[in-house]
């Protein structure tokens, strides 16, 4: 486009140019003639007045000379005209208007390169407000999903704290009641409840502190290469008394000879909590089974396997949930829910893993992996 406008510009100058020049020869030859002209009238008149009339051809052959002599002095005038004056003239005006051309095009060029990063500016604009828009949205829905975790979250916790709460403002009020008759066997029975709540309240205050410090990364570790076989007897002593209250038989590896990269003390919570649960909704006269393996990639699995009545493929998808107990809320067993959370959360600090592999009506295997230790 800016190439067509500089042509039309061109000739629309070329075509003023050249009516200039036709103008300044017309008023040349207009000028010479009109001169040649007068003359030839003052001769005519002085032959006239002068008494020396001669006759019309001669008139006629004065005036052909004096107008061949016009055009040639008009011609030789304008020759020096154009040499003298008009091509210096137009030569500048012809300058003049190429650079305005150039200027005009170097502006139409310019614009064209502005409008250009405008464009490309106004794109980018836009698509960055399109991707913190996006960005805005996520982290909107991101948010509106944490606040109703955190209401879910809250909601059970509440739940969860009442239950013992309230068996021991129960049991108390009774204690304290004068008209409620109540043997010493009844008062001991009642203390024992109300022991058994307080504790179950206690557990439940711990793994709720436990999970938020660890939420709020104030939890520190101290990682360091940790004996799975002096680990796991640590474990063994202190679940025996349970298992053996069900009759539950506990195999533990003896072989296990590794160590790994972990925090002993985590790492000690982490399989109480996984023994724990293995004795509490395993089945009477049942069976645990401890033991440790060599994975691929440097890292080591603890793995415990019970006999208990397993998990089917829906309630595996809802591990690892806050307050979640899988059904077993109303159960004998008395948990909080947040003992595989917490141990989960502890595995993943460690730069480890944790999962399980169960079958229902048979049983479950829940096992850690972590780096291997030199």
């Amino acid at each position: 486009m800016a190439l067509f406008n500089q042509h039309d510009d061109e000739q629309i100058n070329q075509a003023r140019l050249r009516a200039i020049r036709h103008k300044l020869a017309l008023l040349g030859l207009l000028s010479t003639m009109a001169t040649l002209g007068i003359a030839m009238g003052a001769v005519v008149v002085h032959d006239w007045y002068g008494g020396q009339r001669k006759p019309g051809a001669d008139y006629l052959a004065i005036a052909l000379g004096v107008t061949l002599l016009a055009l040639l002095l008009a011609w030789l005038l304008l020759r020096r005209l154009r040499q003298v004056i008009i091509d210096p003239i137009l030569a500048e005006a012809f300058t003049r208007m190429q650079s305005d051309v150039e200027q005009r095009t170097q502006a139409q060029q310019e614009v064209m390169r502005l409008n250009r990063e405008l464009e490309a500016r106004v794109h980018e604009r836009t698509m960055q407000l399109e991707l913190r828009n996006g960005e805005l949205a996520l982290a909107m829905e991101e948010a509106r999903s944490a606040n109703q975790a955190k209401s879910a979250f809250l909601s059970s916790m509440s739940h969860e704290l009442r239950t013992p709460l309230n068996a021991i403002l129960g049991f108390s009020q009774i204690l304290s009641s004068d008209r409620l008759p109540s043997t010493l066997e009844q008062k001991k029975e009642f203390a024992g409840h109300i022991l058994k709540s307080g504790r179950h309240l206690l557990t439940l205050i711990n793994d709720i502190l436990d999970l938020a410090r660890i939420e709020a990364g104030a939890v520190s570790l101290s990682l360091e290469a940790v004996s799975l076989q002096m680990l796991l007897h640590e474990c063994r002593d202190m679940t025996a008394p349970l298992a053996a209250g069900r009759g539950i038989s506990m195999a533990f590896a003896d072989d296990c000879r590794l160590q790994v990269l972990a925090d002993r003390t985590r790492l000690k919570q982490i399989l109480l909590n996984l023994l724990s649960n293995a004795l509490k909704y395993n089945r009477d006269q049942g069976s645990v089974n401890v033991g440790c393996s060599v994975q691929p990639g440097g890292r080591v699995r603890i793995s415990v396997s019970d006999t208990g009545t397993g998990l089917d493929s829906a309630r595996q998808a809802q591990l690892f949930q806050p307050f979640n107990r899988l059904g077993q809320e109303r159960g004998a067993q008395e948990g909080s829910g947040i003992g595989l959370v917490v141990s989960k959360r502890l595995a993943e600090l460690m730069e480890g893993s944790i999962g399980v592999d169960s079958s229902a009506g048979v049983g479950s295997t829940f096992w850690i992996e972590l780096d291997a230790a030199p």
